[in-house]
């Protein structure tokens, strides 16, 4: 457990909305299968073990050790720190309500929406940089290889290139050293995003950096405000008041 705490401390990940839904809607059956919500964690990190899916790391198998411990689920994520704050609020709520398996249908639902929509952003940034890479690499081998050979036959006739022809070849060289350097930009910037994304401190920051942009300074406070009333309306739905 040593190694677990300098990794928490180092910023451990916290758990995409793909896989926080998926852990959602596997409690959920737990919980509709009939079984406690203890006895369901046990017996799905029994089923981790039996698999040999990393028994001493999962998610499940440190729920069931912290739960045994005398933990509640809520204090077993918070401990666990691969789960986000407000999603372990929200779960204590339901523990507390006693509407645990309807909140986390809700959640399921939620942070399904959740991944679909980072799912669409991420789409529609990629063709654009996909793009400005072909264009780089077409206009790379343009002004390398095709202009270079027209040069020269027009060299070999005995005559030099029509003016029109020199523009030409120059404005696509100066676009093609553009595009390239944009485009280099654009992928430096999604690895180092992809980096920074991998940890706790990293996701903070890139958050505060997506605030500060124009277009997306406007879509992120559009997606809190639907998380917000999200969360609201999961808290209504255990009973609590708000």
């Amino acid at each position: 457990m040593r190694e677990k705490k300098k990794e928490n401390r180092g910023g451990t990940r916290v758990l995409p909305a793909d896989q926080l839904s998926l852990f959602c809607t596997e409690m959920v059956m737990l919980l509709r299968s009939g079984q406690t919500v203890f006895d369901g964690i046990r017996a799905r990190a029994a089923m981790d073990a039996k698999n040999g899916k990393a028994p001493k790391g999962s998610v499940f198998s440190l729920l069931a050790q912290y739960t045994t411990e005398g933990c509640s689920l809520g204090e077993a994520m918070e401990k666990t720190k691969v789960f986000p704050a407000d999603f372990t609020g929200l779960v204590q709520i339901g523990e507390e309500s006693g509407s645990l398996e309807e909140v986390l249908d809700a959640l399921a639902a939620h942070y399904r929406r959740d991944s679909e929509t980072a799912a669409e952003i991420r789409s529609a940034l990629r063709y654009p940089i996909l793009t400005l890479c072909m264009m780089a690499v077409i206009l790379g081998i343009l002004t390398r290889e095709v202009f270079p050979v027209f040069t020269r036959i027009y060299e070999s006739l005995g005559g030099g290139l029509p003016q029109t022809a020199a523009a030409s070849i120059a404005m696509g060289s100066v676009c093609a050293k553009a595009v390239a350097v944009l485009a280099g930009v654009l992928l430096l910037m999604m690895v180092i995003g992809w980096a920074l994304g991998r940890s706790v401190w990293g996701m903070k920051l890139l958050s505060g950096i997506r605030a500060h942009l124009p277009f997306f300074g406007r879509l992120n406070a559009r997606i809190a405000a639907a998380r917000t009333a999200d969360s609201l309306a999961i808290m209504l739905q255990a009973g609590y008041d708000i």
